[in-house]
């Protein structure tokens, strides 16, 4: 398909990974995405074939079409539209749709569709990049096979659970989170972590609170359930293995309550995104979407409530870094609430350039460029 991304029917990929799972064949479904992938304009059909996805997948024209060979064998029903590679005159036939047998010189394979559900995969996926291996060869290539297919699974269904618009990336009501730390001591017990105090502005209160970063991250049983069929273990090792090798990031994102138990809780602004390139870029644009952590703490620094209680709260938290020693382990958060609460939720490295992706880039600019100017313009 023509354009940055393509549609693939979440029902059927629910299919196939159930079907595959006991073999651990993930190579079918990757497959299957390059054949969607190629859709044409859009239509439930498809000119690819053996050759796009051993180019795709990085495996012999033997292998790949062995794999199609097993493609053509799933099916949901006994109809023309309820096999996985449908065959054109058959479809036209049962459906009515215009169908064409053939494009220039490639055989035409119908992909049906079961539900209404459509997943909305970025072409990034499949595409090799500057002679580099694609994304998808890349998580094909992970040992063993086991956890290549729980990672493949837990992509996908990240894809489901996607809102950068309204959560700042992954639902952390339904899928992954990390909740912050805020108790214990830092700076050897000079400080404590959690709730500091308010502080009374001209236009606003504020509270702040110190916060350490979360050791482990958090699943939602019916999340794990579907991905991996409840199996912990396997879905830690496979989550680990997307965020190492890049398909997933971490970001803490301050929200104005708990996003677990309010439904309605929003994000404020991120605090820090956990990874290098995407700080770097937002550095260079202003845009404050790289994380506001040090703009929070600087906030919480000249409302003097920290002098009070600990004496020179800068001095006393970078002493120790600035002689080369530990970073203190902490981060500031402000906020106009005291419901206020700091999250990490996942955000996908590859997404789908469409229009909800649209919508969530720009919300997070909004908010983020709102907290910068209202963090940076308090207690001056």
């Amino acid at each position: 398909m023509r354009g940055k991304f393509f549609p693939v029917d979440s029902t059927i990929l629910s299919l196939l990974l159930d079907r595959y799972r006991a073999e651990a064949w993930g190579e079918l479904i990757l497959a299957y995405l390059v054949l969607a992938k190629h859709q044409q304009r859009g239509q439930p059909y498809t000119t690819a074939g053996a050759p796009a996805i051993a180019k795709a997948l990085g495996l012999s024209r033997y292998r790949a079409e062995r794999i199609l060979d097993e493609l053509t064998q799933v099916n949901w029903g006994r109809d023309p539209d309820q096999q996985l590679l449908g065959e054109p005159i058959a479809v036209r036939k049962a459906l009515g749709l215009r169908i064409p047998p053939m494009v220039g010189n490639y055989r035409v394979k119908v992909l049906p569709r079961m539900g209404e559900k459509i997943l909305y995969l970025p072409n990034r996926l499949v595409e090799e990049n500057n002679a580099r291996e694609s994304p998808l060869q890349r998580l094909n290539s992970l040992q063993p096979r086991s956890l290549r297919y729980d990672a493949l699974s837990i992509l996908l269904k990240c894809y489901e659970y996607y809102d950068l618009q309204g959560k700042g990336g992954m639902d952390p009501r339904e899928s992954v989170f990390a909740p912050w730390v805020n108790s214990g001591e830092v700076l050897e017990g000079y400080l404590k972590l959690g709730f500091q105090g308010s502080r009374k502005e001209i236009r606003r209160d504020w509270f702040f609170w110190l916060v350490s970063k979360p050791d482990n991250i958090c699943a939602h049983n019916s999340f794990i359930d579907l991905t991996v069929k409840g199996d912990l273990d396997r879905f830690r090792s496979a989550f680990h293995s997307l965020t190492e090798n890049g398909f997933l990031y971490e970001v803490a994102v301050v929200f104005d309550g708990n996003p677990i138990t309010t439904p309605s809780a929003e994000p404020l602004y991120p605090l820090r995104v956990f990874d290098q390139r995407y700080r770097d870029l937002s550095y260079e644009k202003g845009t404050g979407v790289g994380g506001l952590y040090a703009e929070a703490y600087n906030c919480l620094d000249r409302s003097g409530l920290m002098d009070e209680n600990c004496g020179d709260f800068r001095y006393q938290t970078f002493a120790n870094y600035s002689q080369g020693g530990e970073g203190t382990g902490f981060y500031a958060i402000a906020a106009d609430v005291k419901t206020a609460l700091v999250m990490s939720v996942f955000r996908l490295r590859f997404l789908a350039m469409e229009h909800d992706a649209g919508l969530g880039f720009k919300a997070e600019e909004v908010r983020a460029s709102y907290w910068k100017e209202l963090l940076e313009a308090s207690f001056r």
